[in-house]
């Protein structure tokens, strides 16, 4: 008889017919059927060597044979309470089932059997059978826990989230009996389903249910630990710190919190505990056996110098998003000297920079492959294409790159670079802005400035297309030095913008209207907002009115009130009251003289209006008048 192993590759596609010859089962719960099916479809799951060997008819039979045997024995029979119902044993001095007409123990009985056990057919069962179906082993507690999840995991591959979280959700009925590790990571799943399905109430629900259990144990530290990093990710650093400290209690020195404590520790900007933390949990990590160790290792030995690029590398590997091919290319050329431009001068004076003619090479061959559009107009983002993460896409791009090294030297591609990072699916956390956001515009600002090095008021307007790479490098320097708190330097930014671009296209000037009436400077921010009249921007108008009044032109101040309420009519209201409500606010579309522009000026001003003595009364007074008056006409 031959054998049915054929050596290295797999002879079998072995999952693909447990599941279908499970399915098959189930039709009829008859062995013979089922055996028949196997003999012919035995095919479709060989590999062509296999194909081969089972031309042989005996061969074909032993191998049939003592497959369906095998599966037949290790399924639970909804018929027989849903437990296996194994097939006689042939006797060593019995004929052969395999046709062979020989003993048994002569022939199939000398080749070893391959185990499979019945916690390995209940996944398979849980795919195939209906909710209905399911419910009676379920109920009667049939089903191990292991194989539950692996079969809740079977359902999400093929796409059904619904019924992969009714397979999970009956491990959390109440009461809630199993607490450990793999209690909490089929909440995880749980949860995943929910997210999926788009059930955000459930989650929630199961997470507060769970957190509030009387003991501890894994599955409370479990919920604890997600609720905080939900917190965390709405910017709710306080209620993150408490949920993060009943994980804690609950599961001291568990790993798997190493990581959120550091995400909780640099978003509270602590970076020199994030540092002194990573340090604590490397050294557990030496201790511990525990699953990814080398890459959680190395990722924490970066925390202890830099938290941010430790986060990043560690999202780079887990989330598949990619990011880390254009981290290693930026850190690679680091050093990388600056490059030559020409200012090249125009009438009026405008300028444009050109590039030398390596770098327009690099260029021109960057947008023959890629040619990503670039925003339409002074918009953060791109309108091109939204695949530019994929693999494919990311291969190609940085593919290129890597060839061309050249390219780091060009204001365009930078340009498209920072578009694309600012798509990136994680471009919210911190650390994308940090090692991948920051260096890019960094060196896009110190191309410029060498550039600029020498020239006498130089000025590139934003209308001349060639330029927009330039200003609009800088503008997003600006926005992250701001979400860096760093108010400083991106004052200085804003005014450099201005200065190359007087029109000022991206009301860089509200920013430092603003600026200059916190630092008190009032004759500043008044000849700053002359320069734009009929402006549309409510900082700048308003800025005039509070400048005006500080100056003691009060008059002066009362009239521009009346001109602003014209078109702002809201303002006042959002400022002189100590509450009011938040409107719904879109950042990319904020509407002029709506509330959303209103609540923006209040959190960005109303604290400097309270600090100017008697400016909120008079503004209140003032306002009630003009809409007095406007009321009588």
């Amino acid at each position: 008889m031959a054998s049915a192993t054929t050596g290295a590759t797999d002879p079998l596609d072995l999952q693909s017919l447990i599941a279908d010859g499970v399915a098959r089962i189930l039709a009829d719960e008859d062995a013979e059927r089922f055996r028949a099916w196997l003999d012919r479809s035995i095919e479709r799951y060989a590999s062509p060597a296999v194909r081969r060997i089972i031309d042989e008819p005996r061969a074909r039979a032993s191998l049939v044979e003592g497959l369906a045997r095998t599966i037949w024995n290790a399924t639970p029979l909804p018929g027989n309470g849903f437990e296996p119902k194994p097939l006689p044993e042939p006797t060593p001095s019995g004929p052969c089932p395999c046709g062979s007409r020989r003993r048994f123990g002569d022939c199939c009985g000398q080749v070893p059997a391959p185990t499979l056990r019945t916690e390995m057919i209940w996944p398979r069962m849980l795919s195939a059978m209906t909710l209905k179906e399911v419910s009676v082993p379920l109920g009667e507690g049939k089903v191990p826990a292991e194989s539950l999840l692996a079969g809740a995991d079977e359902c999400l591959e093929q796409g059904k989230p619904g019924k992969a979280a009714a397979l999970l959700e009956t491990m959390f009925e109440e009461p809630i009996r199993r607490t450990d590790a793999l209690a909490d990571f089929a909440r995880q799943r749980l949860c995943e389903c929910y997210d999926r399905l788009g059930h955000h109430n459930k989650k929630m629900q199961l997470l507060r249910r769970v957190s509030m259990m009387p003991d501890r144990s894994p599955l409370r530290s479990g919920a604890w630990a997600h609720l905080a990093t939900i917190e965390l990710d709405q910017g709710n650093l306080d209620e993150a710190r408490a949920c993060f400290e009943r994980a804690v209690r609950d599961g001291p020195g568990d790993p798997s919190l190493a990581l959120l404590e550091i995400h909780l520790l640099v978003a509270e900007g602590d970076t020199h505990r994030a540092k002194s933390r990573a340090m604590f949990w490397l050294k557990q990590f030496e201790r511990a056996d525990f699953e990814q160790m080398d890459e959680l290792r190395d990722a924490f030995h970066m925390m202890t110098e830099d938290p941010l690029a430790g986060l990043a590398v560690l999202s780079f590997k887990s989330s598949g998003y990619g990011g880390g091919a254009l981290h290693g290319w930026i850190a690679r050329l680091a050093d990388r000297p600056l490059p030559d431009y020409r200012v090249r001068g125009f009438d009026d004076p405008v300028m444009l920079l050109e590039p030398l003619p390596a770098t327009a090479a690099v260029e021109r061959a960057w947008r023959r492959s890629f040619g990503p559009d670039k925003p339409f107009a002074i918009e953060r983002l791109f309108f091109g294409d939204d695949q530019i993460w994929s693999r494919e896409h990311e291969h190609a791009w940085v593919s290129f790159l890597e060839e061309h090294e050249e390219a780091f030297d060009s204001l365009e591609i930078l340009d498209d670079l920072a578009s694309w990072v600012l798509e990136h699916p994680d471009s919210v956390s911190d650390w994308i802005d940090h090692v991948l956001l920051e260096p890019i515009l960094r060196r896009a600002e110190a191309i410029i400035e060498r550039a600029l090095e020498g020239v006498d008021r130089p000025h590139l307007p934003w209308s001349m297309i060639e330029n927009r790479p330039v200003l609009r490098s800088l503008v997003r320097l600006q926005q992250l030095e701001d979400r860096c708190g760093n108010s400083e330097r991106a004052h200085a930014l804003a005014r450099r913008v201005l200065e190359l671009n007087p029109n000022d296209n991206h009301g860089l000037r509200a920013t430092i209207v603003n600026h200059l009436l916190r630092e008190g400077d009032d004759r500043k921010a008044l000849a700053l907002v002359e320069r734009y009249p009929g402006d549309i921007i409510a900082d700048t108008v308003y800025g005039r009115i509070l400048a005006l009044y500080r100056l003691g032109r009060r008059d002066e101040a009362a009239r521009s009130l009346r001109e602003a309420m014209q078109h702002f009519p809201l303002v006042p209201r959002y400022l002189v009251r100590a509450s009011i409500r938040r409107p719904p606010i879109d950042y990319e579309s904020v509407r002029v003289g709506g509330p959303d522009q209103a609540w923006l000026y209040r959190e960005e001003m109303r604290e400097t209006w309270q600090q100017t003595p008697g400016a909120l009364e008079w503004l209140e007074a003032t306002a009630a008048a003009v809409r007095r008056k406007s009321a009588r006409r």
